[in-house]
């Protein structure tokens, strides 16, 4: 496996050559910072482009296109990460070595077709596509708001602090909808293209000369564009004492969601300490959470723990019953207390190291997780998998302790069902 990387001036390509796999994988992201008014654009962007190309103006010749060639999978998305707004575009398809010869090509031209040839109409998107991709929107808000688990979450973030970056919603907002239009999304999209930090992920057997000739013909980009600033979200203040919100529910069930602050992070607990706290509070099958409230407590349905990095919060989430609230809230933050004050045992500690020594061995088994890999050490300057595995062995108990007393349980939501 070599990794090799090429700056073209307005987009950066990166080729990680295997002859593992069977299929070539690619990837392309457009990212920017975060601005919460064209988050919904991003989504129906994301949408409209596999709606229809120009080559392709329905759903059934896209469909007819794939198969023709080899059943060939697109996708496409877009999210939040730390400060940064991503608009993704992945397929997967057979390397020619199995098919016949010029798939390559004709695969590839298809894909990025797909992103740079739109379907419009009168030099704006159609508007019959963008009726179809703001319908399809609607119900997706409509069943994501009904689900009080997404609910309880959005609205703990929104509580922390409404203005932050993590209180984004990365799929957009039913509000914003009404006011997009054909002309609207096409100046978006072409804003886009022009000033969108760009980068193109391809992971198989590939020739890297074949390769970057075609995209340099292919990718109608001629914009330089600057990196951004630090993707971290860094918390110059924390609360001395936790905010609590109530809020009702239709739902037989409560979600309690706290968020916790996590302050002045090394480099070395960025990268690797993180991992360990977290697995060891909720996020393993053995946690302490799990086996305190879940198990011995029996005061939750499901309870884990997530820590997002780039935004540097502690998230943890559970299912309850709406009269065991507080003794929940009691017994999570003595789970959290109890590790700042080092009650962990060794035996925690190995286990989960062994955890994560195995899953960075496993990087190479899938085209996907060596994607995600290599798209993780160019954003995040991720160390390779040998230093993974040699750095996650060196965390000590010491090291997991000082990194739980700089947490700081900022906001506590607790979304009352029916009981």
């Amino acid at each position: 496996m070599k990794y090799s990387k090429y700056e073209i001036g307005p987009y950066n390509l990166h080729i990680i050559k295997t002859d593992k796999f069977k299929t070539i994988n690619m990837h392309i992201d457009f990212r920017r910072k975060a601005i919460k008014e064209e988050l919904t654009y991003r989504r129906l962007l994301s949408d409209i482009l596999f709606e229809s190309t120009a080559k392709y103006p329905s759903q059934r010749s896209l469909i007819i296109a794939k198969e023709d060639l080899y059943n060939q999978k697109i996708s496409g998305g877009s999210r939040i990460s730390g400060k940064t707004a991503f608009m993704s575009f992945s397929t997967q398809f057979l390397n020619e070595k199995y098919t016949e010869k010029g798939m390559l090509e004709k695969s590839i031209t298809f894909f990025l077709e797909t992103i740079f040839e739109p379907d419009f109409k009168d030099g704006n998107f159609r508007s019959d596509k963008l009726e179809i991709v703001k319908n399809k929107a609607v119900d997706s808000f409509k069943e994501r708001d009904k689900n009080p688990s997404y609910y309880a979450y959005v609205k703990m973030l929104e509580a922390m602090d409404p203005n932050a970056y993590y209180s984004f919603v990365g799929s957009g907002y039913m509000d914003d909808l009404e006011k997009i239009t054909p002309k609207s999304l096409t100046e978006y999209y072409k804003k886009v293209i022009h000033s969108d930090l760009i980068d193109v992920f391809i992971v198989g057997d590939v020739d890297n000369q074949v390769i970057k000739k075609m995209l340099t013909e292919r990718i109608p980009v001629n914009t330089i564009k600057k990196q951004s600033d630090s993707l971290y979200i860094e918390h110059e203040k924390v609360r001395k004492r936790a905010k609590k919100v109530k809020e009702n529910f239709d739902s037989k069930q409560s979600q309690l969601v706290m968020g916790a602050k996590i302050s002045k992070l090394t480099d070395f607990e960025k990268n690797y300490v993180w991992y360990v706290y977290n697995y060891i509070l909720g996020r393993g099958p053995d946690s302490k959470l799990f086996n305190t409230v879940r198990e011995k407590h029996s005061l939750c349905y499901s309870i884990s723990s997530q820590i997002k990095i780039l935004s540097n919060i502690l998230i943890i989430r559970a299912g309850i019953n709406q009269e065991n609230g507080e003794k929940t809230i009691k017994l999570i933050r003595k789970e959290i207390n109890n590790i700042a004050k080092g009650l962990i045992e060794e035996t925690e500690i190995s286990n989960t190291i062994t955890t994560f020594v195995n899953s960075f061995k496993e990087i190479t088994n899938s085209p996907i997780s060596i994607m995600e890999y290599y798209i993780a050490r160019v954003y995040y300057n991720d160390d390779d998998i040998d230093m993974k595995i040699a750095n996650v062995q060196k965390i000590t108990k010491q090291m997991i302790v000082d990194f739980a007393k700089k947490i700081h349980v900022d906001t506590i939501f607790l979304l009352e069902g029916g009981g």
